[in-house]
């Protein structure tokens, strides 16, 4: 956020945003568009390899970038998850 909007703590968004927002799905890739995307990166050789890695770390790009570990993946996903989600109070 920018301008008068940073100033907004994220326990207060679901104050100001009542009633002013637009709400839609946005999905993980699929495990197509993620060959499709690992392989901009790097070389795909077995899918069946790399089916196993998708279903370990999930469709998120970001945990595909670059070699991380399984801790730094499942933050990664936690941190996702926790920037999106708003508990309702």
């Amino acid at each position: 956020m920018t301008g008068s909007n940073s100033r907004m703590m994220s326990s207060e968004i679901s104050t100001y945003l009542t009633g002013r927002y637009v709400a839609f799905r946005i999905f993980t890739l699929s495990f197509e568009e993620y060959l499709t995307f690992k392989a901009q990166y790097e070389q795909v050789e077995n899918p069946q390899l790399e089916l196993a890695g998708y279903v370990r770390t999930g469709g998120f790009p970001a945990t595909h970038l670059q070699k991380s570990a399984q801790d730094e993946v499942y933050t990664i996903v936690r941190d996702i998850y926790n920037s999106t989600l708003f508990p309702i109070l």
